[in-house]
């Protein structure tokens, strides 16, 4: 018997865990976030956004619903020099820019942890902080502590995994 990826709900070994789903990151839209990609390990990555905010930030649809107001500004704002030198980039386009998490946390999708940076500005401040250390991301470790426990769990019950 093999454990099943469930891509909506995370790895599942007979329905025993499931990773929560985040809200969307934009200010006043409460809908659940789109899946970004799903990795060998059953962990799912999640956009910050719904796919209606997705698809509106992207151009494929005209307006955002009522009331919801994006956090993805229109410029980089390391315009302040945030990041210890003044971003001289100007007149960038949407695709230009990047939503970085302000603590590296990928899984911290509260709206005050974004900040909108050109791509230069993020892969800077990505390296100098290192925000693509394994250590920023305790979520996963924990997630993968607990598959362990309810796969050793699973083969107790139900004999071994083939």
């Amino acid at each position: 018997m093999t454990l099943k990826r469930d891509k909506k709900r995370g790895m599942t070994a007979a329905g025993i865990f499931r990773q929560t789903r985040p809200k969307c990151a934009n200010i006043n839209c409460n809908n659940p976030t789109d899946q970004k990609r799903s990795g060998k390990d059953g962990w799912i990555t999640w956009r910050p956004f719904c796919s209606t905010c997705y698809r509106t930030g992207r151009g494929v649809r005209e307006n955002y619903p009522p009331d919801v107001i994006p956090i993805k500004k229109n410029y980089c704002e390391n315009i302040d020099g945030r990041l210890g030198s003044v971003c001289q980039a100007k007149d960038l386009e949407l695709f230009q820019l990047d939503l970085d998490h302000i603590d590296g946390n990928k899984e911290n999708v509260a709206p005050e942890n974004f900040q909108t940076l050109c791509k230069n500005c993020h892969s800077l401040k990505t390296i100098q902080q290192g925000d693509n250390a394994p250590s920023r991301h305790p979520m996963r470790e924990r997630y993968k502590a607990q598959v362990e426990s309810q796969k050793k769990i699973f083969v107790s019950l139900f004999g071994e995994l083939l």
